[in-house]
């Protein structure tokens, strides 16, 4: 199965580099990690890989369409919703509200 590196500190992209298959940080309020990918894309090649051999994952993505696009325009290719662990009743109308953005032009 695909290796997929999560963290955000100094050694990640050596590891990613090494024997990763993507990298997978937490996005933050006080620490925006996607301003490191030309880095973390700068390590793959130094280590003699594509940059798009390891795709980037943010977690806690915004689900708000502008915050998404602006992601992809910065060099994201996955974004992954936080999702409660609550009952069913809590969790479907999370979903709904996670489709509609993702439906909406």
């Amino acid at each position: 199965p695909p290796i997929i590196i999560g963290g955000d500190g100094a050694t990640t992209f050596d590891r990613v580099a090494e024997f990763g298959d993507g990298w997978m940080p937490i996005l933050r309020p006080n620490r925006n990690p996607v301003e490191r990918i030309p880095a973390l894309h700068e390590r793959l090649r130094q280590a003699g890989r594509d940059p798009k051999s390891a795709p980037v994952s943010i977690f806690f993505a915004p689900p708000k369409k502008p915050a998404l696009e602006a992601l992809e325009a910065a060099g994201v290719d996955r974004a992954i919703f936080g999702v409660p662990a609550e009952p069913r009743d809590a969790v479907l109308p999370r979903l709904d509200a996670y489709a509609a953005v993702m439906t909406r032009g």
